[in-house]
């Protein structure tokens, strides 16, 4: 007669040791991804968003009776500053120096604007294209600025 439980056994543990080593296969990868690159995916999931830009529609010249023009189309743009995206010290001292503002007033219609740290703050509506062209091409010096028409 065989001995079929030491064979028994002996699969038994091979079955749990093949089971014990992918398991620690999973976990090392878990720890990898989770611990180890961390600074990696937090800076990942930080630089994927997406703004919500509205898309305001043109409107026409509105007359009165006399074909007097009471309402105008004309460039007028808003910048608005990204709470989380701002720079402390930075952002705020560059866009009153820029819109020639206080920096307090700057900070407390940031307060006044806020809806949520992802969502842009209006700081000052009814800009023209000169600030804005300033804006666009020292992008790099103005973190967490937008600007919307």
């Amino acid at each position: 007669m065989r001995n079929y439980s030491a064979n028994t056994s002996s699969k038994a543990l091979q079955a749990g040791g093949f089971i014990f080593v992918l398991i620690m296969l999973l976990l090392g990868s878990l720890f990898y991804h989770q611990i180890l690159r961390h600074d990696y995916y937090f800076e990942q999931s930080e630089n994927n968003r997406i703004r919500i830009q509205p898309i305001v529609p043109k409107r026409g010249l509105i007359f009165d009776r006399n074909l007097k023009v009471l309402a105008d189309n004309r460039l007028s743009f808003t910048v608005s500053i990204v709470p989380n995206e701002k720079v402390e010290g930075l952002t705020v001292s560059m866009l009153a120096d820029l819109l020639d503002m206080d920096t307090a007033d700057v900070e407390k219609r940031a307060k006044t604007n806020y809806i949520g740290k992802y969502i842009p703050a209006a700081i000052r509506r009814g800009l023209g294209p000169d600030i804005v062209s300033i804006l666009e091409e020292q992008r790099e010096n103005y973190p967490g600025i937008t600007y919307s028409v």
